[in-house]
């Protein structure tokens, strides 16, 4: 319910008159009403809060480890416990922070699932992949976020191979019941 006022107060309010900072501050202020008179079990915000929050957020946008680095992960970690901070200052800082490094690396996953997809895949090794983003670290650097997008591409282009064939199979066997 908050999140639907939330979003009919921004839908329905000044749109096109309003500066970016006037969103921003209309944003906070219906966020901590929300958060402070609208759920039904309030939160405090303090460290915990800004500590859940920035966990939650980051498994959101990337549980799967395929966007973010670690250098990425350790340049937003100074919001891990700032986020109530913020909220209370009114600043957008972290949310700022956050929204234009998500938008680079939606841009370099861009560019690396292309070059991933112009070199031909071998599939004669015996390769692994984990997918299981719990289990898997940040990828140190850029080169190690493009290797692992070439990893994901290979299964991914191994899966379509596989399904098409199996595609293929029961043509083959629908032909012959015709026959």
């Amino acid at each position: 319910i908050g999140g639907l006022a939330a979003f009919f107060s921004f839908k329905y309010s000044r749109g096109d008159e309003q500066t970016g900072e006037e969103r921003k501050t209309l944003i906070l202020e219906t966020v901590m009403k929300t958060i402070r008179e609208g759920h039904f079990s309030p939160r405090d915000l303090d460290d915990t809060f800004s500590a859940r929050v920035y966990h939650k957020v980051l498994d959101e946008l990337d549980g799967e480890k395929v966007f973010f680095t670690q250098q990425d992960i350790n340049e937003l970690s100074k919001y891990e416990f700032q986020i109530d901070d913020e909220i209370n200052a009114g600043s957008v800082e972290f949310y700022d922070k956050l929204n234009d490094l998500f938008t680079k690396r939606i841009n370099d996953a861009d560019s690396f699932y292309h070059r991933a997809l112009k070199t031909p895949y071998t599939f004669t090794g015996n390769d692994s992949i984990e997918l299981t983003g719990s289990k898997l670290a940040y990828a140190a650097d850029d080169n190690a976020l493009q290797a692992r997008w070439r990893e994901y591409m290979k299964l991914r282009v191994l899966a379509k191979y596989v399904d098409l064939k199996k595609e293929q199979e029961k043509n083959m066997l629908n032909r012959f019941m015709n026959i």
